[in-house]
């Protein structure tokens, strides 16, 4: 299983690939065809997902250590 500083490099990495989709999304929103849009939606909601259950992981690893 990955180590906690592991986990939280990449939960770190995550939340600046969702920030900058946001980023994007929201800049080229008006230029992008739907089908681009929906794709990027769609990549925020794994990223989110993925997310979730690093932060999950997170917290079960901080309540064993404890």
């Amino acid at each position: 299983m990955l180590e906690y500083k592991e986990l939280k490099h990449i939960l770190h990495s995550i939340e600046y690939s969702i920030h900058n989709l946001e980023n994007s999304l929201d800049k080229y929103s008006k230029c992008l065809p739907e089908s681009e849009k929906l794709e990027i939606i769609a990549q925020i909601q794994n990223y989110n997902d993925i997310q979730i259950k690093i932060e999950t992981l997170v917290d079960e690893m901080k309540a064993k250590a404890t």
